[in-house]
């Protein structure tokens, strides 16, 4: 596979993909390549640079050497505080800013990363790489039409980037373009056969077009690229959903949240399924692993609410009906939903001092009760 101006493997994320054929939800749901070694970083230890460090403390290249070693060993803080004093120490290379960019990226700091690829633009940052990171923070920020342009100077540099025409496709189904989206996919498939992520996007939007034959060929081929992949699960999850194998399906979402957790629609559809079971503390239970992002899923806080509502949990009831009303002030169903998780909070509570009512009646607090029968309660 052809690296990313100069890096290879880069470790990039798709946002995007089809939640039915015509609508779309951008969200960090597909983890996009395998972390692989990058052109330019030596073998040299971290070890070897702190005492290279020892000695020129003002040194720029090695404080940005060890922040890209932090950050393929995942150390995010350490990384971002050395290529800050890199910055620091030479605030003309655009090269430095690029790196900041990325590792506030993988820390989820959006805005401060696309922040420092335009920085690195403006001091000279001219390949395909920069444009292309600065494409993936867009879509991530839903710009699509911005995404665009940037892939476009990416491409313009190598027209037959793979990354390049994924991303384009991507930013073009997110605008409705779903025809030209698939063309991409295919072109990206033809310049890097091995590059899993067009092959399961593909597969995606066939499943979105109910069309699960062609589905199909695309999820069966990236199974065989990448069979761990947990948003190749999810798709074939939905796969399953689509031909009417729920237990399929079941096995299929649990397996896609087993490899990454964080994929949060594996747990949205397994709360359906539990929802459709009257299954509400299973529910509960997987729609609580959402966290964000509940809100923009169908129904999803609607569901957790009469879950928590079903299952007895009434404060929390009352916190998500009171959430969802913000949302939709008209919203009857939660409107009715306030009102009876209010009735059961006063009710356990009225129970509540009733048993304890009761209890101090038949045992009053000065009832006398001999040493022996204390000692020998088993509690």
């Amino acid at each position: 596979m052809k690296g990313l101006g100069g890096i290879s493997g880069f470790l990039l994320t798709a946002y995007l993909f089809s939640v039915s054929a015509c609508t779309t939800e951008v969200i960090n749901q597909d983890p996009m390549v395998n972390t692989k070694a990058l052109t330019g970083v030596s073998e040299i230890k971290i070890a070897d640079l702190n005492e290279a460090l020892n000695l020129d403390q003002n040194n720029a290249g090695l404080y940005a050497k060890r922040a890209k070693l932090f950050w393929q060993a995942k150390k995010l803080d350490k990384a971002l505080a050395d290529i800050e004093q890199a910055i620091k120490f030479n605030s003309n290379q655009p090269d430095y800013y690029f790196w900041e960019a990325v590792i506030l990226r993988d820390m989820g700091r959006i805005t401060q990363a696309l922040n420092r690829v335009e920085e690195a633009e403006k001091i000279g940052l001219k390949e395909a790489n920069g444009y292309l990171l600065g494409a993936e923070l867009l879509i991530k920020k839903k710009n699509y039409q911005g995404a665009l342009e940037k892939v476009n100077l990416a491409l313009d540099e190598e027209p037959d980037n793979e990354y390049g025409l994924f991303y384009k496709g991507i930013a073009r189904a997110a605008l409705g373009d779903t025809a030209s989206a698939m063309v991409l996919y295919r072109r990206a498939i033809r310049n890097a056969p091995e590059f899993v992520h067009p092959y399961l996007h593909l597969g995606s939007i066939y499943n979105a077009q109910q069309n699960y034959p062609e589905a199909a060929v695309f999820l069966a081929k990236g199974k065989i690229l990448e069979p761990a992949n947990a948003f190749l699960w999810y798709q074939k999850g939905l796969w399953y959903k689509g031909l009417k194998k729920p237990d399929s399906a079941y096995v299929s979402f649990a397996q896609a949240q087993k490899l990454d957790p964080d994929l949060y629609l594996a747990n949205y559809q397994l709360a359906l399924m539990e929802y459709k079971k009257r299954n509400y503390a299973g529910v509960a239970a997987n729609l609580e692993k959402v966290k964000t992002g509940l809100r923009n899923l169908e129904q999803g806080q609607e569901m957790l609410a009469e879950s928590y509502e079903k299952t007895g949990r009434y404060q929390e009831a009352l916190a998500v009906y009171s959430q969802v009303l913000q949302r939709k002030p008209n919203d009857i169903k939660s409107m009715w939903g306030v009102r009876r998780s209010t009735w059961g909070i006063k009710k356990t509570e009225r129970d509540s001092l009733r048993r304890t009512r009761n209890y101090n009646n038949i045992m009053p607090a000065d009832i006398y009760i001999p040493d022996d029968i204390i000692q020998d309660t088993i509690y």
